[in-house]
């Protein structure tokens, strides 16, 4: 049984190695297996033996391997975070184990021997009469080096006229490239059949937060305005963690992760024929001049604007009666004010925080922090070969309550921005690298960020900004049209998806038209627009028709600013 095992492992090994032969595979041998791929490959050569992984093993090392998994197919994760992981695993297993993985003594070199052993051929094998054993040799072109090869073939750059050395080298990283996410694969089915399909949360799989005046460009120009009448509230409650937990991966009853429900419609009255509103505007309306500057309030028929406080990306109670919003100057993070200005209150203390969104009940906030990432340029070498990754600063979601400050991560990807509540609460969307995703408070849905398409409402990565309908049918968005973004409306399952705002043809540029935000009653939509050279407030009927200047006269005087970094700067309640 066990042979069998180790015979299914190796052969996606064979991929790799059929080109260490003859030769060739001399330089390779002198290369070494990268960690995750030796530790993956000897976990799984462990079973049937004495040091098999335990289920409770299973439990601590499965949320690990699948974060794992995700860090080493991001295209932004840092050598550090990986090695952080890594570390981790080497912790939740027994020294008897990792010895035991030690000695099987796992290179290119060995893995030769182990086929042997096994009866397996390694490709170009001599003395057969066919010119090869009982295994096979994949065609040269899948190991040419410089872009897609044939049928799939990774091809890793540069050229097939390399040296000994970067022959070597080039067969590792393939290894670590072709073969690393199918072993983790194999492991985490075996380790969540060992779990019983249950997958336990790391509590140390957190990267400590740390600050910086970036959020995916420039972001926050503070202006380092007094407030008065501010107070802060007691130290936020956290789970029983040193530090704040980073998006966990929650147990789950099958290894298959089921799509989310979609949340359930509220008619508005008198919703239907949204073509034809009608064209006065009610409720009122909160806006930021720009990121970090002043926050006004002002009646939709342009009556009533009276400056609230500083800050940015300002959003209405779910009852129209208190201002959500977030602050880069001490003290920093997500606040709650009242509609008068009175009661300014600090909910949670964080350097870095941005995008507030009120649950539909008003008794949470979800918002979105720096939170982890790379600080710096970092070099990273590999057999000689060095590259630099850029900065990174990660942006997740959490939640806290307003009652008493309890605060927790949401599941999702590394760069979350521009959460929006759907109105039944059941799920939270949310502007990611890969467009615009679910989550939800109980770790249900957006827990697996391997598989894109899983929880996803659009896999557009320009898409921006979600914002959703108040009757939870459509959402909102902004979208990165070439050198220039517009707003789009979609269903809420990212069906018929549709542009409203549009260039003119004779234009000099086509200007940019960002930040949607509903009308309460769904019928119109407010957005910022710089057609007319300078940003200006608008709305347009919910379909994209009737586009004009939300006010005449009333925000004469103000000058705004859009920072292009997905920020919100306007919200409509009654």
């Amino acid at each position: 049984m066990k042979q069998t095992t180790i015979m299914g492992i190796l052969l996606m090994l064979m991929v790799a190695l059929a080109a260490c032969g003859g030769e060739a595979a001399a330089p390779a041998e002198r290369g070494a297996l990268p960690e995750s791929l030796r530790l993956s490959l000897g976990t799984l050569m462990l079973e049937e033996t004495p040091q098999a992984v335990t289920a409770e093993q299973a439990q601590e090392l499965l949320p690990l391997w699948q974060m794992l998994r995700a860090l080493q197919q991001s295209d932004t994760a840092a050598q550090a975070e990986i090695e952080a992981i890594l570390k981790q695993i080497q912790a939740a297993m027994t020294s008897e184990q990792l010895a035991a993985i030690e000695g099987m003594d796992l290179s290119p070199a060995n893995m030769r021997t182990v086929f042997q052993e096994l009866g397996l051929g390694m490709g170009r094998g001599e003395g057969s009469s066919g010119g090869q054993e009982r295994g096979f040799r994949p065609p040269d072109e899948m190991f040419l080096l410089g872009g897609p090869g044939p049928g799939g073939g990774i091809r890793l750059g540069g050229g097939t006229n390399l040296s000994p050395e970067e022959q070597a080298t080039a067969v590792v990283e393939r290894m670590s490239l072709s073969l690393g996410v199918a072993l983790m694969d194999r492991l985490i089915e075996l380790l969540k059949s060992r779990a019983g399909g249950a997958s336990a949360t790391p509590s140390k799989a957190t990267p400590e937060a740390t600050a910086s005046p970036s959020v995916r460009a420039n972001s926050n120009s503070e202006l380092g305005k007094q407030v008065v009448d501010t107070k802060v509230m007691p130290t936020p409650t956290l789970p029983p963690t040193s530090t704040p937990q980073s998006p966990s991966l929650p147990a789950t009853a099958t290894s298959t992760p089921q799509p989310p429900p979609a949340p359930t419609p509220t008619p508005l009255p008198g919703s239907e024929g949204l073509a034809e509103p009608e064209d006065e505007l009610t409720g009122k309306l909160v806006f930021q001049t720009s990121n970090g500057g002043d926050i006004y309030i002002i009646n939709a028929d342009g009556t009533g604007l009276r400056r609230l406080t500083d800050g940015m990306e300002p959003a209405w109670s779910p009852d129209g009666t208190k201002v959500a919003f977030t602050r880069w100057r001490d003290p920093r993070g997500p606040y709650v004010i009242n509609e008068d200005g009175s009661d300014e209150t600090l909910v949670f203390g964080w350097s870095q925080a941005k995008g507030a969104a009120w649950s539909p009940d008003g008794s949470r906030i979800v918002f979105t922090r720096r939170y982890g990432g790379r600080d710096e340029d970092t070099e990273v070498c590999f057999h000689g070969r060095c590259r630099t990754l850029p900065a990174d600063h990660w942006w997740k979601l959490g939640v806290v309550r307003l009652e008493d400050g309890h605060f927790h991560d949401l599941p999702c990807y590394p760069h979350s921005l521009s959460p929006t509540w759907s109105p039944d609460g059941s799920v939270i969307a949310y502007d990611s690298d890969f467009g615009i995703h679910l989550t939800n408070e109980e770790g249900t849905i957006g827990h697996v960020t391997d598989d894109r398409s899983l929880y996803a409402i659009s896999t557009d990565g320009r898409d921006i900004s979600p914002v959703w309908s108040p009757d939870g049918s459509k959402i909102a968005f902004g979208f990165s049209q070439h050198d220039h973004w517009e707003i789009y409306v979609m269903n809420a399952d990212g069906s018929n998806r549709v542009r409203l705002t549009k260039e003119e043809p004779f234009a000099e540029r086509p200007p940019n038209n960002v930040s949607p935000a509903w009308a309460p009653d769904g019928r119109h939509i407010a957005f910022f627009t710089d057609r007319n050279g300078k940003w200006e407030l608008w709305v347009m009927n919910a379909d994209g028709s009737n586009q004009r200047p939300m006010f005449e006269t009333a925000l004469n005087g103000l000058k705004f600013e859009y920072g292009f970094v997905a920020e919100r700067m306007v919200s409509w309640a009654e």
